[in-house]
């Protein structure tokens, strides 16, 4: 927040009391889940699974002078897909291209197979 008649700036900092009355639901989830990482100050990692996304989620406590006396935490949400979605997508492309080789190599096989035997039909036929 600015004050431009005073040429002051100040930084305000609004935070809720209590985890629940946020509306990310990872967060309502990993107060639900673990809460001793959100209320005793333990720090951790850990992956939560919150309808069809995977989170990793890391905890540390914050412990300031100046802010003797409260408890503060910071939590760290990364969606897994952000992580590891290029990977995944990666070896998806290759799996697909490596079932076309194989698709591909063995229709070779069967026609170099075809075109090396016809010459053993042709004696067949002669005998």
């Amino acid at each position: 927040v600015s004050d431009s008649a005073n040429d002051a700036s100040q930084s305000i900092m609004l935070c809720r009391s209590h985890i629940s009355t946020y509306s990310y639901s990872p967060l309502r989830q990993l107060a639900a889940e673990r809460p001793s990482l959100v209320k005793h100050g333990q720090s951790g990692a850990l992956r939560i699974k919150l309808e069809s996304m995977n989170y990793f989620v890391s905890v540390i406590p914050i412990v300031t002078a100046q802010a003797e006396g409260m408890s503060w935490r910071f939590a760290l949400f990364v969606p897994q897909n952000d992580i590891v979605g290029d990977i995944v997508r990666g070896r998806d492309i290759a799996i697909y291209i490596r079932i076309g080789i194989v698709i591909v190599s063995i229709i070779l096989c069967f026609i170099i197979f075809t075109l090396s035997l016809r010459p053993l039909d042709d004696v067949t036929e002669r005998m």
